[in-house]
């Protein structure tokens, strides 16, 4: 098989295996981490049309096994939600392949990701800083009422001593997880979407489709910061990571299909199996990652990854002229 990877040196292979593997960590665990997959392909010396076509084709794959993870582990994949979105996300990603590849805005569009993602990234984190100090306020008030009352009550006589055939009995508090699935509210689910949410998520699916194919961007770095200033603060952060892991399938598909049927580019079957292997040991280990992280914790990473991206898009599009 003539590959591009048979002529590469271990340095190049390399940094390959290491912003593949870690970008797909990101992306298992905050939905976000593609946007480092691609630059390491450029950085190894693959040409930018090949890598990204052979991105598309290799982590598609990787994604639907996200999917699978998510399900099995979180069980937080909203099915009816992302099948709408998954379906116009496909609409778009072909529609932007067969009609709108070289008459597009492409700059304008990489100024709006860049703006959407930072826009979204100051949200996610000035709402995670207003929420650590209500709990604060809520924890001070609780420790004065506390001392006050200790201070009117009398203390209380000694406990009776228990005798040798006494039996003792334990109260046993249970721990409830509030981020696992069967925990949360039907909202934080987003399991009974409205008509206008499933509409709406259509809409959003054709035009994240439309503008990753035309940037060559991914879908979840155009998909999450959307929704996110949307429901972010109603529906839970592992059901939207678990949404946009649904989308990104679809886009892929939608794009592979669109790309091929062109037959203007096509990939490279060994970039492409060498992309895979390491993205799937990535996805992996992040879904994992993904099941035991607190929900504030997520949403800072998720708010820290959006403004690094943004920033870092805008960054590339200014120093671009």
């Amino acid at each position: 098989m003539d590959t591009v990877v048979a002529s590469m040196g271990a340095g190049q292979i390399t940094v390959i295996a290491i912003g593949c593997g870690m970008g797909a960590l990101l992306v298992g665990a905050v939905g976000i981490g593609g946007v480092i997959m691609t630059p390491s392909l450029l950085v190894a010396g693959v040409e930018a049309k090949l890598a990204i076509v052979s991105m598309f084709v290799a982590f598609t794959p990787t994604v639907y096994v996200r999917v699978y993870l998510l399900q099995k582990y979180t069980k937080c994949v909203p099915w009816k939600c992302g099948s709408v979105v998954g379906c116009g996300s496909a609409l778009g990603s072909v529609l932007s392949g067969a009609l709108l590849l070289d008459s597009s805005p492409r700059d304008i569009l990489t100024y709006l990701i860049a703006v959407i993602s930072l826009l979204a990234g100051f949200r996610d984190l000035r709402g995670l800083y207003v929420l650590r100090e209500a709990k604060k306020k809520r924890m001070l008030e609780q420790t004065e009422m506390s001392t006050s009352v200790a201070e009117e009550v009398p203390p209380l006589p000694p406990p009776p001593s228990i005798s040798v055939g006494e039996e003792k009995q334990t109260e046993h508090v249970e721990v409830v997880d509030k981020d696992s699935y069967e925990n949360m509210t039907v909202l934080e689910r987003w399991s009974e979407p409205t008509n206008k949410d499933l509409f709406i998520l259509f809409i959003i699916g054709v035009l994240v489709g439309l503008i990753s194919v035309l940037t060559g961007t991914g879908g979840p770095i155009t998909f999450l910061p959307m929704v996110i200033m949307w429901k972010g603060e109603i529906v839970h952060r592992k059901v939207l990571v678990a949404l946009s892991a649904v989308m990104s399938a679809a886009l892929g598909t939608g794009a592979i299909i669109s790309t091929l049927a062109s037959g203007i580019d096509q990939p490279d079957g060994g970039l492409c199996l060498l992309i895979t292997s390491f993205a799937l040991i990535g996805v992996c280990i992040g879904v994992r990652l993904l099941e035991i992280v607190k929900r504030e914790t997520l949403q800072l990473g998720m708010g820290l990854m959006l403004l690094g991206i943004g920033g870092f898009i805008l960054h590339q599009a200014i120093t671009k002229y």
